[in-house]
């Protein structure tokens, strides 16, 4: 059977200096690196946010050089990064798992991508990529990856004692992105609202250091 679960949230940033700076600031903690992605030339930082859910500060890295292919996340288009540039950080994307990632995709109502091979060091997984890298919606269809079996990579995180509480998604349309993320089976994690300012927007409210706190 298919099974499709929460994996992790994603903060994009123009600098991955920025983004840890950014998160320090709002949710009291500092985010230890991760490392690189050769194929795409970014780097990151993670945090695990308990129960098989982790938190990702995600940026171009500097040091790489540019791929062959345009960059997932978006990182590419010139209106998403000099938003990145003028407004700062912002959570902007969420991801989710499955055990099948080429029977989710296939059900799926979006195209979504072709799954990848992807590395990080010494983690290995399959991860759905749009040839042209865009965010689907503003980022609320969720980019969906597959682990090998075995731990989930959160297990080998750091904890800071900071957990998602609640996930919103805000879209002009709302019926029509619950739609979308029903066919990915992608729709229990989230609630979704309309959107007060006619744009999709995704916020989540933790628990953590500084007590309870809103990203968006």
């Amino acid at each position: 059977m298919v099974r499709t679960e929460l994996d992790h949230l994603v903060v994009m940033a123009a600098t991955l200096e920025a983004g840890v700076v950014w998160v320090r600031e709002r949710l009291g903690v500092i985010v230890p690196l991760g490392g690189k992605h050769d194929k795409m030339a970014t780097h990151n930082a993670v945090m695990a946010l308990g129960s098989g859910v982790y938190f990702e500060i995600i940026a171009i890295d500097p040091e790489a050089p540019p791929p062959t292919k345009p960059r997932w996340f978006a990182f590419d288009d010139p209106t998403f990064r000099d938003r990145l540039e003028r407004d700062g950080p912002r959570l902007a994307h969420w991801v989710v798992r499955s055990n099948d990632i080429d029977a989710t995709l296939a059900k799926a109502c979006v195209n979504l991508g072709v799954a990848t091979a992807m590395s990080r060091g010494d983690l290995h997984w399959q991860i759905a990529i749009r040839p042209d890298g865009r965010l689907l919606e503003g980022g609320l269809i969720p980019t969906v990856i597959e682990w090998p079996t075995g731990p989930h990579p959160s297990e080998r995180m750091s904890d800071l004692d900071v957990r998602l509480k609640q996930l919103t998604l805000r879209h002009p349309e709302p019926r029509r992105l619950a739609d979308m993320l029903r066919s990915l089976d992608a729709d229990g994690f989230v609630d979704i609202e309309p959107s007060s300012q006619g744009e999709p927007a995704i916020e989540a409210r933790f628990s953590g250091p500084l007590g309870e706190t809103i990203l968006s």
